[in-house]
């Protein structure tokens, strides 16, 4: 078994075994309950990790947490609806004002 990752919060290593389960990465979780060690043993220590369990995985479980952490792509700081021309901010996929999504998450099409 390798350690791929760890985080002081659980969530976001649940986040990761479950983007690696879905990859089919057999991994699990270990020292989720270690929290109450802190301070007896390094904090970092004490952090939730994902542990792959095979060893020849470790390495494509590693590409695929660092392509999770990549910033995605920003391009413009806006979109314009293409079903009613609302002006809308990059963090949102959808429009506030109509509901259409983002047309390059319906692949392209307008």
């Amino acid at each position: 078994m390798k350690r791929v990752y760890s985080s002081p919060a659980l969530p976001e290593a649940q986040r990761v075994l479950d983007l690696l389960a879905q990859e089919g990465v057999a991994c699990v979780i270990r020292g989720q309950y270690l929290g109450m060690a802190a301070g007896q043993v390094p904090p970092t220590e004490c952090w939730p990790a994902v542990w792959v369990m095979d060893d020849a995985d470790a390495l494509r479980a590693r590409e695929l947490v660092a392509q999770l952490e990549a910033p995605a792509p920003q391009g413009d700081a806006t979109w314009t609806c293409p079903q009613c021309g609302e002006e809308l901010e990059m963090q949102f996929d959808t429009c506030w004002n109509c509901g259409a999504e983002r047309a390059e998450l319906r692949g392209g099409l307008p």
